[in-house]
């Protein structure tokens, strides 16, 4: 067996980095313990639930009834925008047309220069009768009677922007969930810690008053896609953007296919080179990602050549870093997988972190040979 201080510094520093590296897990940092703000039902305000349809009426059906049964005392109205035509999204409107807090508006059937769902989020803002407005997709279901409630919380003086916790339904790839997960945690600690960058969920409030000064989405109306990132982008501020993690505010967005997903991760490369204070996230996710294949190659390179050059040490060295690094990873995230991704395997964690980084740079490649015109309004 050979002892010497070049096997003392390897294996000293594999195992270290078996140890330390754990910790630099967006998940792990991400906190949950932080107490919603208890406010009188009497200082809580009205507010306007703003849902938009674009070929998915058959999720508003299915989920509609869901929004308009939330327990708000103060009270609510749904806006529902829908594209005009859309003979599918009518028959649904019309079937819920006893709820007298339900709302329709229809955008035309073609417009230029300008994103449709943009365009149907301005007009809903411009129809809402109350100052808080809560955005979310026809095909997201609140997964408590609370979601609305849970929200409003946060709607004081001191916050113009509040972020609820989305994820996919429990039938998607776990792998997809996972990777929302680990986006949402980057971007929900940096908007509860500073100035939030983009939002990366569909659930968000914000303020009419703010939206109509700003003039709405201007500066981004060409761009396709991204319509809750531009909004926070551009209206965030530091230390005035609440996070809301309760589980009675989650909200739950049907599967999406593998194109889907695919293509909406393209959308956001493209979305991404249009917003601001993102250096900080992007060097956060590479000292993360580095210190991950760090901490697996070295174990692994350690125990291989300790094996060929019979430094035991330094192979036992290698094998027990592995080994402490896989099951810390597990155990470190294990209580925030159970409350805000259940149902995905915990052995597979450490696998799915290692694809992450492989998989965006897959996507990204895939982006710069995409035509850009695919991305915008303005055609050539």
């Amino acid at each position: 067996m050979i002892l010497d201080t070049l096997t003392i510094v390897v294996a000293g520093v594999v195992l270290l980095l078996a140890v330390v590296a754990p910790f630099m897990s967006p998940v792990f940092r991400l906190r949950l313990s932080d107490e919603t703000p208890t406010m009188e039902t009497a200082s809580l305000p009205p507010v306007s639930v703003l849902i938009t349809v674009h070929r998915n009426a058959p999720a508003l059906e299915h989920y509609l009834s869901l929004c308009l049964s939330q327990q708000y005392a103060p009270g609510f109205e749904v806006i529902v925008v829908a594209e005009k035509g859309d003979t599918e999204a009518e028959d649904v409107l019309k079937r819920f047309g006893a709820y007298k807090r339900l709302y329709t508006t229809f955008i035309p059937e073609s417009s230029r220069y300008m994103s449709r769902k943009k365009l149907a989020i301005t007009l809903g803002v411009k129809a809402a009768h109350n100052e808080w407005i809560v955005l979310t997709e026809a095909d997201c279901r609140p997964t408590s009677d609370q979601w609305l409630a849970s929200m409003v919380q946060h709607f004081d003086a001191g916050h113009n922007l509040v972020i609820g916790y989305s994820n996919y339904s429990e039938d998607a790839c776990p792998r997809y969930r996972f990777r929302q997960l680990t986006m949402s945690a980057y971007l929900l600690r940096q908007a509860s810690k500073g100035c939030a960058y983009r939002c990366g969920t569909s659930s968000l409030a914000f303020r009419k008053s703010e939206f109509m000064s700003g003039e709405g989405f201007r500066g981004s109306l060409e761009h396709i896609g991204g319509e809750y990132d531009f909004l926070v982008n551009k209206y965030a501020r530091r230390g005035a953007t609440a996070v809301e993690l309760s589980p009675e505010a989650f909200v739950e967005e049907d599967a999406p296919s593998a194109r889907s997903w695919r293509n909406l991760r393209l959308f956001t490369f493209h979305t991404n080179r249009y917003l601001n204070r993102g250096w900080g996230i992007r060097v956060l996710t590479f000292l993360d990602a580095l210190l991950l294949h760090l901490s697996f190659l070295g174990a692994l390179v350690s125990a291989v050549w300790g094996g060929f050059s019979s430094r035991w040490i330094v192979l036992g060295a290698g094998v027990l870093a592995l080994i402490v690094s896989y099951v810390e990873r597990m155990l470190l995230v294990r209580r925030k997988l159970q409350v805000l991704v259940p149902r995905v395997p915990l052995w597979k964690v450490p696998f799915y972190e290692l694809m992450q980084m492989w998989s965006t740079v897959g996507l990204r490649l895939r982006y710069l040979f995409t035509d850009k015109y695919t991305f915008t309004c303005h055609k050539q």
